[in-house]
């Protein structure tokens, strides 16, 4: 049993006091005591049972209904949602939120993949390297200029594939350039940007 549901029974039995003060004064004046005594306690031992069920059920629910939103399984709904009690409209919301956060969801994945496709189709060679200058991503025509695939060049230092120059020297410019795939006056572009906090060039 949670704490949470321990101090509402707690409170709840808090509040028959005054049932329990009668059952008493009834059991000490009343010669069918014991009789009295037994459906007493088998009436309190029931309103906790079936108070810590009804507690337990929709917070449970609720736990798992946000487990689920931290590690992004949307397909998860509460029952019950509704405006006609307290209880219905945390889980009304929730669903809504669970809602919002799916179409953004897939927004970004249809994003992602226009974005993708069109860095793999773009005429220019594009190089993304990561913080320690490690190649993270390289287009098609980064791939024919460098003379090997994207696996072959993953996690290379630019110094190994001849592009540490292009890191340093200015944002933009025109230079002479020699490499496995092909040679001749490039104009290179240097950008930065940051993915999941870490900066990129």
């Amino acid at each position: 049993m949670s704490r949470f549901t321990s101090r509402v029974i707690a409170a709840s039995l808090a509040s028959l006091t005054p049932l329990v003060a009668c059952l008493a004064w009834t059991l000490f004046f009343d010669a069918n005591r014991w009789v009295v005594a037994s459906i007493a306690f088998a009436s309190i031992v029931m309103f906790v049972v079936v108070l810590h069920a009804q507690l337990d059920y929709p917070l449970r629910t609720i736990a798992n209904l946000i487990s689920a939103l931290r590690e992004e399984d949307y397909s998860i709904r509460a029952r019950g949602a509704g405006r006609n009690d307290a209880m219905g409209e945390v889980m009304y919301e929730l669903n809504q939120l669970t809602e919002t956060l799916r179409e953004r969801r897939i927004g970004e994945v249809e994003a992602a993949a226009l974005v993708r496709s069109v860095f793999e189709h773009i005429d220019s060679a594009i190089f993304t390297f990561d913080e320690r200058w490690r190649l993270r991503l390289v287009n098609r025509a980064g791939e024919r200029l460098l003379g090997r695939s994207a696996e072959q060049l993953h996690a290379r230092n630019a110094s190994e594939l001849g592009l540490e120059t292009f890191l340093t020297d200015s944002e933009m410019r025109t230079a002479e350039v020699v490499l496995p795939g092909g040679h001749g006056r490039f104009r290179i572009r240097r950008t930065t940007f940051r993915q999941s906090g870490v900066p990129h060039v």
